[in-house]
Order: C-alpha cells, then sequence, then structure tokens
C-alpha cells in the first residue's frame, strides 16, 4: 500500500463473508457482546430489510450502548443487558425456546463467544446451526518446532518456534492459497497425511479438528514432532 502512488492502478477481489447469514434459515437469533454489534447490526438490517424472522441479544456496558438506538430502529426484538449475569438470565432460557431450524451467530470477545457456543450445544443445537465472528485469529508462533514434509516433491522443512507453518512454507518456496492469514477464511486449508495438529482457527469443526485431517497453516502448528502434508 505504501508503495503505491497517485493514479496507480489497483487489482482487487469482491468483498468476502467468513459469516454471512443462512437465508434459509427459519429464525435467526443474533447475539452480540460490546463492539461484536457491528457485524450483528449488519446482520439484523439484512434481515430486516429481507422480512426474516429474527431476535437479538446485546451486552454492553457502554453508555449510551453503541448502534442500540440502530437496533431498535428495526423494528424488532432487542434484549439488551448491561452486566454479564443479567445478560445470561436472558440468553439462557432463550437458548431452549427457538423453534427448530433456528440459526445462531454470536459476535463479541473471544471467552463470551465460546461461552454462548458451548451453551447453545448443551441446550442441543447442532454445530451447523452456530455461527461465530472472530475479533481475531489464534496464531501461535511461539509453540514447539517441527519437521513438515511434503509428500508430493518429497521436501522437508525445519518450522521453528517463531514462525508459522505457512511463513515456513513460503520460505521454502511452496505456495499455498490463503488470504486472512489468521485462520478465519479457511483459504489456505491444506491435507495431512500423518502427525498430530496443533489447531488454534475458527474454520474447522469439532469434529473435523479430531479427525486430524486438515490444518490451517496460517496458524495452526503440530503437537507432534513430524507432520505429513499431502503436497
Amino acid at each position: 500500500m505504501h508503495r503505491l502512488q497517485p493514479r496507480d492502478a489497483v487489482t482487487c477481489t469482491t468483498p468476502r463473508s467468513e459469516f454471512p447469514p443462512v437465508h434459509s434459515a427459519r429464525r435467526h437469533l443474533l447475539i452480540a457482546g460490546g463492539i461484536g454489534v457491528t457485524p450483528i447490526l449488519a446482520h439484523a438490517r439484512a434481515l430486516a430489510a429481507a422480512a426474516k424472522d429474527y431476535e437479538v441479544h446485546y451486552v454492553s456496558r457502554e453508555v449510551p450502548a453503541p448502534h442500540l438506538e440502530d437496533l431498535n430502529g428495526l423494528g424488532t426484538s432487542v434484549v439488551h443487558s448491561r452486566c454479564r449475569d443479567e445478560f445470561w438470565r436472558k440468553l439462557g432460557p432463550a437458548l431452549y425456546q427457538q423453534p427448530i431450524g433456528t440459526h445462531l451467530y454470536v459476535c463479541g470477545p473471544a471467552a463470551m463467544t465460546e461461552e454462548v457456543q458451548t451453551s447453545a450445544r448443551r441446550a442441543g443445537w447442532p454445530t451447523g446451526r452456530l455461527h461465530a465472528e472472530a475479533f481475531t485469529g489464534g496464531i501461535v508462533t511461539n509453540g514447539e518446532p517441527f519437521i513438515a514434509s511434503l509428500i508430493s516433491s518429497g521436501k522437508t522443512i525445519d518450522v521453528s518456534a517463531n514462525l508459522s507453518l505457512l511463513e515456513a512454507l513460503e520460505q521454502a518456496g511452496v505456495k499455498v492459497p490463503n488470504m486472512c492469514r489468521r485462520g478465519v477464511c479457511g483459504e489456505c486449508r491444506l491435507e495431512v497425511a500423518a502427525g498430530i495438529p496443533d489447531h488454534h482457527d475458527f474454520v474447522l469443526s469439532e469434529e473435523e479438528k479430531a479427525g486430524s485431517q486438515f490444518i490451517m497453516p496460517c496458524v495452526s502448528r503440530a503437537r507432534s514432532e513430524h507432520l505429513e502434508l499431502k503436497l
């Protein structure tokens, strides 16, 4: 960006979302924590414009709460809380009262996002109907060093403790498609042939992570000393 000059031509792609609403859903339960209300407001606006059924739960200590007036102006139910206990008193029962076919969307601090998803799973929500927007990826560059072997090329790459697997592959001349570089978009997904990945992404499901068949090299590393990739 800093090398660009006025009138330089720039090639760009169209916008891409890793947190899109599922338009075929019967109902939408939108949950926001703090500034996580930003994408939730976008969802609410889109759902309101499409006359979809949805409900918003929003927790924020700020006065006035960011975008609360905007949400209320859309004409749907907004349950606003000013503290964690109040938030869970209202959201807890709501997790059990949604009709079958409802999808849940949550954006907020990592601990809150994880707690919402865990509580929803305990309430019987299928994983495929839970959607979360992460503030940041779980990039780990201070883990244990390991060796990555590439089946197709026969290359062996040392991945140091302060380097991501994606960076190590790139330095070795291996091209891997990537976009976000923080474990959110899923563009860099690689297939694992052997070894145990140490997952830190927000893309793979819990079942996929347990199966150890894929890895997002931009943020994930290896639990084993050796990782074999189908590259």
